[in-house]
């Protein structure tokens, strides 16, 4: 049954693809760097106010 499937070797081949991992790995650690500052100002709000 899986031996007629045909691989598309010009999707491994192009470089959009590390693209697309490069562009949503960037986004994910914007947003957990952000999620945790959020978390640590949140639970102690004396970090926000100290300068």
């Amino acid at each position: 049954m899986f031996d007629k499937l045909v691989e598309s070797g010009i999707r491994a081949r192009t470089a959009r693809g590390w693209i697309y991992f490069a562009s949503t790995s960037v986004i994910y650690c914007i947003a957990l760097l952000t999620a945790t500052v959020a978390a640590v100002v949140w639970f102690n709000p004396g970090l926000a106010e100290e300068r």
